[in-house]
């Protein structure tokens, strides 16, 4: 519950953040230069596209996260269809598809170091730390229940198989 003292102090925040982008934005404005043109004093001076800049600002400000915009292209067939499928759980789950996707492709990047498709570090191998560590937990909470819960869960789950079996 957000007292009203919270609210307020968050609205304020919230003003800061507009003047503070605003006055970020009338900066690019008078640093923007023609195309080939030096932006020398300009915050990103680079970039003839001020938008993303100030973007970044925005979102920094305010504690957004946001998924790498980067292409997917540098990531091999197995790394996306594990990323697929680590969203796919965390869908099921209740994720929202944004944060699935956010989380899945962090995994990804855990337990293989990025994208793999070329150059150096290809022959690296994955770690599975992530996947050991979901197994570790699970095990754990199986470990915890009594016996004859355990076997009762087996004797459910066999009659499962038999079930699924004979209907194929």
């Amino acid at each position: 519950m957000v007292r009203r003292d919270d609210a307020v102090a968050i609205a304020e925040c919230r003003d800061e953040v507009a003047i503070r982008v605003r006055r970020a934005w009338e900066s690019v404005q008078q640093h923007k230069a023609e195309p080939g043109e030096s932006l020398s004093g300009s915050p990103d001076a680079m970039s003839k596209e001020p938008l993303p800049w100030i973007e970044r600002i925005h979102n920094i400000e305010l504690g957004v996260r946001i998924m790498p915009r980067g292409d997917k292209s540098a990531y091999t067939g197995k790394q996306k269809r594990k990323a697929r499928h680590i969203e796919e759980g965390y869908r099921r789950k209740g994720l929202t598809e944004s944060e699935a996707e956010r989380r899945a492709w962090a995994t990804v990047n855990k337990e293989s170091g990025g994208g793999n498709k070329s150059g150096s570090g290809r022959g690296v191998p994955d770690t599975k730390v992530s996947s050991r560590k979901g197994g570790r937990l699970g095990g754990r909470a199986s470990a915890s229940r009594p016996a004859a819960a355990r076997s009762a869960s087996a004797r459910t789950a066999a009659a499962t198989r038999r079930r699924r079996k004979t209907k194929r």
